[in-house]
């Protein structure tokens, strides 16, 4: 009877829903010289823990701290800052150097014509290629628009 009782014990310490008062009838159980033989494999954990209890600090645990000297701790933050900022111009101004000597060596206007009126009759000419090819261009998108018109009156 008294090992129902144990097993029945045992199986609510695993699970973990025993009170202190039955471990405590199970420390007592296992730690008596009566264990069932059935029951001795878990005579060792029980008695660990007996053992533990009864082990006692023998003195006052002292620390002391060992104290270094100081040191000055250097900051070098804003240095990093101020050397990247520094960087940054310094980049910036060469950035400027090779696109203002690029430009100077791409772009060169020269006039090409000395009379003016010469220059008046090829924009001129220039002016009417350009409209004769939107004129075109437009006309082409007029019939677009057109053939669209039947869709266009289907829909509304």
């Amino acid at each position: 009877m008294e090992t129902d009782k144990i097993n029945g014990l045992l199986d609510k310490y695993w699970a973990g829903e025993t009170s202190l008062e039955e471990e405590d009838i199970l420390r007592t159980y296992f730690a008596s010289g009566s264990v069932d033989p059935a029951l001795s494999a878990m005579q060792p954990l029980f008695s660990f823990y007996a053992e533990k209890k009864q082990v006692n600090m023998v003195g006052d645990v002292v620390f002391t701290p060992q104290v270094k000297p100081a040191t000055p701790v250097h900051n070098l933050r804003w240095l990093i800052n101020v050397a990247a900022t520094v960087l940054v111009f310094v980049g910036l101004i060469f950035a400027n150097h090779y696109q203002d000597s690029q430009a100077q060596n791409t772009y060169v206007y020269v006039d090409t014509y000395d009379d003016p009126e010469v220059a008046y009759q090829e924009v001129k000419e220039a002016l009417r290629f350009i409209s004769s090819k939107m004129n075109k261009g437009l006309a082409k998108a007029d019939q677009s628009l057109n053939k669209m018109e039947p869709l266009d009156n289907i829909l509304n």
